[in-house]
C-alpha cells in the first residue's frame, strides 16, 4: 500500500525511524494500551477498526518524532506497517488489518485518548520507568540511607518549558478574539538572569547507572501549572518523597537553585542525600556561641553553605574560615515512621570537634538551618564530583526541545501535551533499554538483579 501523506511531509531521518522501531518493541505500548477501560457495548457508531494499542503506539510516535503528521506517515508506510503487524502478532497476540489508520483517525482516537486518559498515561509510564530502572541496576540498595550514595541511587529533577504552538502574539490575539487558546502560561527558565519562555512546563525525573551514553532512565514527567502548590519546588518535594515511599533504593536527589530551605528540609528528613547550590544572595551571617570540649567558646557563623569561624589578621582584616567536616552521620528516626535527623561533625579552629544539626529543628527562632547549610556545600568535592549529574536531565530537556517540530509543542491543551510528553520518555527509555540489552550481550554487565520487583508498582 502506497503513503496517503506527500513524501515532501516524511521529514525524519533514519535514525528516528530506528528510534520509531525500538519503541514498537517497548512494553510501555502495550502495558498502557491494556490499562484503558474496554468501549462500552451499545454505544452508538461503528465499532472500532483499530485496538487502543496502535493509537498508543501513534501517541508515542508522535513524542519520538515531533510531529503527529510523520507519526501517521511513519504508520503509513507499506514495510512499517508490516513490522507492526507482525509484532502485535507476536507480542500482543493480536491480528492487525492489511492497511494501517489514516492520520484522521489518528488524531480522532489521540484526542479522544489525551481527553479521557492522560492521567493514566503519566500513571501507567511512571509504573514501568521504575521497574526499568530497577531491571537496568537503579534505585536498588538495602541501605536505609547514605551521605554519599552512589549515581544509580540518585535522581535528577528539572523542569522545562515546551515553547507553545502559538506565538505569543497570535495567542494573545486569539484570546482577544475568543477563540480557542492553549493552556499556556510564562514561565522563566534559567533562574534569576533566564529568560521568559511561553508554553506548559513539564517537570522531569531522570536516573542513570553509570557514564555510558543513552543509557539514562527517565522516571517520569509532572505537569507544573499555575496552581501548582508551592510550583515547580513545591513539585518536585512532593513526588520525591512519593518516589521515596516507593522505592527504597532512592538514596540522593539533585536539583537546581529554586530549592529553598523548606524544601531541602522536607527531603532530609525522609533520609535522602540533598545536593543544590546556595542563592547568589547568600551572605555571612552569625549563628551562635559554643563551646567546645576544650572549654574555648567560639562564635559559629554560616557562609556558602558551610560553618565557618572569623579570624583577625594582623591587617585587622577578617578572614573567614570554613569549619572542616569530619563526619557527616544520617541518625534514623527511634520511632517507626518518625523523621530523620541530620547531623555534621566539624572541626573548630582549636582542633575540638562539634556536632551540629543541619536540618531544621523548629527551635531556629527564625534561622532557618536547612536554608543556610547543606549536607555538601558548594566548595566541597563531592558537590563537585557530583552537581554536574544534573546534565542528565538538561541533555533530555534539549532532546524534547530539539525534537519537536519548529521547536514547539505540538498540540495545545494540557491533557494532549501528557500524551507527547510521555511518548517522548518512552522513546528515550526504549534507547536506553537498546544500550543495556546490547551490553548485556556483549558481557559488559552482569545478569540483572533477581530481586526487581515484577508487578506494577502502587500508584
Amino acid at each position: 500500500m502506497k503513503s496517503h501523506i506527500s513524501p515532501a511531509h516524511r521529514d525524519y531521518s533514519w535514525i528516528s525511524s530506528r528510534v520509531a522501531e525500538a519503541v514498537l518493541r517497548s512494553s510501555y505500548i502495550n502495558r498502557i494500551a491494556s490499562r484503558i477501560p474496554a468501549r462500552e457495548e451499545g454505544l452508538a457508531g461503528h465499532p472500532a477498526e483499530f485496538p487502543d494499542v496502535v493509537y498508543v503506539l501513534f501517541t508515542a510516535l508522535a513524542g519520538t518524532l515531533g510531529s503527529q503528521r510523520n507519526a501517521a506517515s511513519w504508520l503509513a508506510e507499506e514495510s512499517n506497517w508490516y513490522k507492526v503487524r507482525k509484532h502485535a502478532e507476536r507480542r500482543w497476540e493480536i491480528t492487525l488489518p492489511k492497511y494501517g489508520p489514516t492520520r484522521g483517525t489518528c488524531g480522532y482516537n489521540f484526542r479522544r485518548l489525551a481527553d479521557k486518559h492522560h492521567l493514566l498515561f503519566r500513571e501507567e509510564f511512571r509504573a514501568a520507568a521504575i521497574e526499568q530502572a530497577q531491571r537496568q541496576g537503579c534505585l536498588m540498595s538495602e541501605a536505609l540511607t547514605m551521605n554519599k550514595p552512589e549515581r544509580k541511587n540518585v535522581v535528577i529533577a528539572d523542569g522545562t518549558v515546551p515553547k507553545c504552538r502559538f506565538r505569543h502574539k497570535t495567542y494573545e490575539r486569539l484570546r482577544k478574539e475568543g477563540k480557542h487558546v492553549p493552556g499556556a502560561s510564562f514561565f522563566k527558565e534559567g533562574g534569576e538572569d533566564g529568560k521568559w519562555v511561553h508554553g506548559m512546563k513539564e517537570l522531569l525525573f531522570v536516573v542513570r547507572p553509570d557514564e555510558v551514553p543513552n543509557s539514562r532512565v527517565i522516571l517520569g514527567t509532572f505537569p507544573v501549572t499555575e496552581g501548582t502548590y508551592l510550583g515547580e519546588a513545591g513539585l518536585a518535594v512532593q513526588e520525591s518523597l512519593r518516589y521515596r515511599n516507593e522505592v527504597p533504593g532512592f538514596l540522593g536527589f539533585r536539583f537546581d537553585g529554586a530549592f529553598r530551605g523548606k524544601h531541602i528540609d522536607e527531603l532530609m528528613k525522609a533520609g535522602l542525600s540533598v545536593v543544590t547550590p546556595v542563592p547568589k544572595s547568600d551572605k555571612r551571617r552569625f549563628l551562635k556561641e559554643v563551646t567546645c570540649s576544650k572549654s574555648h567558646v567560639h562564635r559559629l557563623y554560616t557562609q556558602q553553605g558551610d560553618f565557618c569561624e572569623i579570624s583577625l589578621l594582623d591587617t585587622g582584616e577578617e578572614h573567614t574560615i570554613y569549619c572542616k567536616r569530619v563526619r557527616q552521620p544520617s541518625i534514623a528516626p527511634r520511632a517507626k515512621g518518625g523523621n530523620f535527623r541530620v547531623y555534621a561533625e566539624i572541626e573548630l579552629a582549636c582542633g575540638a570537634i562539634q556536632r551540629e544539626r543541619l536540618d531544621s529543628t523548629g527551635d531556629d527562632q527564625g534561622f532557618s538551618l536547612a536554608e543556610r547549610l547543606r549536607q555538601h556545600p558548594p566548595h566541597t568535592p563531592y558537590f563537585k564530583e557530583t552537581y554536574g549529574y544534573r546534565a542528565d536531565v538538561e541533555s533530555t530537556n534539549n532532546n524534547l526541545d530539539s525534537g519537536l517540530y519548529r521547536q514547539r509543542m505540538i498540540v495545545d491543551t494540557p491533557e494532549r501535551q501528557a500524551l507527547i510528553m510521555v511518548g517522548f520518555c518512552i522513546s528515550r527509555n526504549a534507547i536506553s533499554q537498546q544500550v543495556y540489552e546490547a551490553r548485556l550481550r556483549e558481557g559488559l554487565l552482569d545478569e540483572p538483579p533477581g530481586n526487581v520487583r515484577e508487578k506494577p508498582v502502587a500508584a
